[in-house]
């Protein structure tokens, strides 16, 4: 019965072999990061997204909170490198002004060159949460998102999905 079985531990792998081309080349275009881009090219960009056709799970604290992404709000997080942003409003979430908001509009707002702040408010001017961030690298002198919430009857948990304004 024993010789049925091939122990894979009785065959050393030979590393003096190259590897092959197509997986090396696989793999450099799956690291590269992809290009930068202006800020100009970036605001032009984000004004293409009309509704949205897929929702994404971002990692971190977003994902805790139980938010998904549209496709705006994932290509602003992707080329602005701000997912950071998507953990600050996840984080808000625990505040009882926000907690049973079921409409959020986000906005993020350069201060000076390297700080911002991001406030979330209700959509009548009435301002909920409120952080300033000392050092930021975000590249848009400004971005809104809106947030909306819906509570799911079986978990009694919340399903957020953000989007930009211009998606909804």
């Amino acid at each position: 019965m024993e010789d049925r079985f091939e122990n894979i531990f009785d065959r050393a792998p030979d590393y003096t072999q190259p590897w092959p081309e197509v997986f090396l080349a696989d793999r450099l275009t799956k690291t590269e990061a992809p290009p930068e881009m202006t800020p100009q090219e970036l605001e032009e960009n984000l004004k293409q997204f009309i509704g949205t056709e897929h929702y994404y799970k971002p990692g971190g604290l977003a994902q805790c909170a139980g938010i998904l992404l549209s496709d705006g709000a994932h290509y602003l997080a992707e080329n602005a490198h701000a997912y950071w942003l998507l953990d600050i409003i996840a984080m808000a979430q625990d505040e009882p002004q926000l907690r049973t908001q079921l409409f959020q509009f986000w906005e993020i707002k350069k201060t000076g060159s390297i700080s911002a702040i991001v406030t979330a408010d209700d959509g009548n001017g009435n301002k909920l949460y409120e952080f300033e961030i000392g050092l930021t690298d975000f590249p848009l002198k400004s971005a809104r998102l809106w947030m909306q919430s819906q509570k799911d009857p079986s978990s009694q948990r919340y399903q957020r999905v953000v989007h930009l304004p211009s998606e909804y």
